[in-house]
C-alpha cells in the first residue's frame, strides 16, 4: 500500500521544471495536483516516474496523472465544474482517467433514461447518485465504499454496494504485460478495483435488466491522436455478429474511423462527436491509444473477457438485444470540453442478495525512447504490428 502524499508536497516541488511540451493549452500536472488537493480531496500517488491523483470527494475518480510530476496533465478536468458544480446537470462532468460508473446506457434497461422516454441527447441523464456524491474511506485512504440507489428505464429499482481500492502497480506488473522496461522510458500506471454488492432484497434478473460495472477514462485529445482497439479475428464468435459497432452518435467515414485485420482506430481529436463499440466473443481484455505529437501511449487492461456472457448493449435503442453488447468503447467528444474516452464494461450481472462481481481496470501511460521500444510494448502488450497501424493511420 502507498501512502497518499499530502498537499505540502506541491508547495515544495519547483514549477520551474516544467517540460518543454507544455502549450497554450495545457496545464502541468503539479498545477493540476494542487488544484485538485485544494478543491477535491485529491490525494498523490506516485507510479513509476511519475504519479496520479484521485479524488475520494469526485466519487473517487481518478483524476490526473503524468509521465513525470514536471509535465502536462494527461486525464482531463474540469476546473470550472469542480468549483461551481452544476448540481441539476444532465452530466457533472469533473473529469478523470478512472470513472465509476454503472451500465447499460443504451437498450430498453438503460439507467440513463426514464420510462416512456425517447433516446435522445435532450433527455439523456446521470442518475443522481453517480452524479454527485463522495466515496468514503474504509480501512485506508485508497479503499472507499458507498450504497448506491439506482432505476432503469423498465422502471426496475436496484440497491447496490460499492467498493473501489486505488492501487499503484509495480513496475514488475507493468513489464509482464509490455515487456522490458528501459532506463530511458518515462511511465505511470494506476488501477481500480471495483466490487459490486447487490444491497437488495431481491435477485437481480434478466427479464428486469442487469447492471454492469462501467469504468470510464478522459484523457487528453491531440490533433492526430488515435484509439487502438483490437480485436479476436478467429471463426468461433458464436454470435457471428461484427467485431465492431459504430452506430451510436456521429456518422464515422475513413477520416475517423478504420477498420483492419484484428484492430479498428479511431480519431480522437475532440473536434466530432462518434463513439465505437468492440463487441461480447471479439473484444480482448486491453485497447490503447497513441498521440505521435507526445509520443505518448495509453494502455487501459481490465479483467479478462468473460467468453458467451451476457453483456449489456450500450446502443441508444430500445429493439436491440440487451444482452448482446459492448465490451470495449470509445468515445471521441466535440466540445467545448475537450477529451475523449476509453471505456470496458464488466459483464451484466445476475446477482442474488449478498453476491458480488469485481472488474479490475489498469491505466498505463508511456513515453519510450524509440520506436523499435515503442513497437515491441504494442506486439507484447496489443499483439498487433506497429508498422501496420502506422501503415492503416499515418
Amino acid at each position: 500500500m502507498r501512502t497518499p502524499v499530502t498537499l505540502a508536497l506541491f508547495g515544495a516541488l519547483s514549477m520551474s521544471s516544467c517540460s518543454s511540451l507544455l502549450t497554450e493549452d495545457s496545464n502541468s500536472f503539479l498545477e493540476d495536483a494542487g488544484f485538485l488537493a485544494k478543491h477535491a480531496d485529491g490525494q498523490l500517488l506516485l507510479s513509476g516516474t511519475g504519479g496520479f491523483v484521485y479524488s475520494p470527494k469526485l466519487q473517487g475518480r481518478v483524476m490526473i496523472s503524468a509521465l513525470d510530476l514536471s509535465e502536462p496533465t494527461l486525464g482531463f478536468i474540469n476546473h470550472e465544474e469542480i468549483l461551481n458544480p452544476t448540481v441539476a446537470a444532465a452530466f457533472a462532468n469533473y473529469g478523470g482517467e478512472d470513472r465509476f460508473w454503472i451500465g447499460p446506457e443504451g437498450s430498453q434497461f438503460s439507467f440513463y433514461f426514464k420510462p416512456g422516454d425517447e433516446m435522445n441527447r435532450d433527455i439523456w441523464r446521470v442518475p443522481e447518485d453517480l452524479n454527485v456524491g463522495a466515496f468514503h474511506a474504509t480501512t485506508s485512504a485508497q479503499k472507499m465504499e458507498r450504497r448506491l440507489k439506482l432505476s432503469n428505464m423498465a422502471g426496475s429499482e436496484f440497491e447496490l454496494k460499492v467498493q473501489r481500492n486505488i492501487e499503484v502497480p509495480t513496475q514488475l506488473e507493468i513489464e509482464k504485460l509490455v515487456g522490458p522496461i528501459s532506463a530511458q522510458t518515462l511511465w505511470t500506471s494506476f488501477r481500480s478495483v471495483n466490487t459490486v454488492w447487490n444491497d437488495g432484497s431481491s435477485a437481480w434478473q434478466k427479464k428486469t435488466g442487469l447492471p454492469c460495472i462501467w469504468i470510464l477514462g478522459m484523457f487528453a485529445p491531440g490533433a492526430n491522436s488515435l484509439a487502438i482497439l483490437p480485436f479476436r479475428t478467429d471463426s468461433s464468435d458464436p454470435d457471428q455478429g461484427p467485431a465492431v459497432r459504430t452506430e451510436y452518435f456521429g456518422e464515422l467515414d475513413s477520416s475517423r474511423f478504420r477498420i483492419e485485420e484484428g484492430f479498428a482506430l479511431l480519431r480522437t481529436d475532440s473536434k466530432y462527436v462518434c463513439k465505437v463499440g468492440i463487441m461480447r466473443n471479439r473484444a480482448k481484455n486491453i485497447m490503447a491509444a497513441y498521440n505521435p505529437d507526445t509520443r505518448v501511449l495509453t494502455l487501459v487492461q481490465f479483467t479478462p473477457v468473460v467468453a458467451d456472457a451476457p453483456y449489456a448493449s450500450e446502443r441508444w435503442a430500445t429493439d436491440v438485444d440487451p444482452y448482446y453488447g459492448d465490451v470495449i468503447n470509445s468515445y471521441n467528444h466535440g466540445g467545448p470540453e475537450q477529451f475523449f474516452e476509453l471505456e470496458s464494461s464488466s459483464p451484466a450481472l445476475e446477482l442474488a442478495p449478498g453476491e458480488s462481481y469485481t472488474h479490475t481496470s489498469t491505466t498505463c501511460h508511456f513515453r519510450f525512447a524509440d520506436r523499435e521500444q515503442l513497437a515491441q510494448a504494442v506486439k507484447t502488450a496489443l499483439d498487433l504490428d506497429w508498422a501496420d497501424v502506422e501503415r492503416a493511420w499515418f
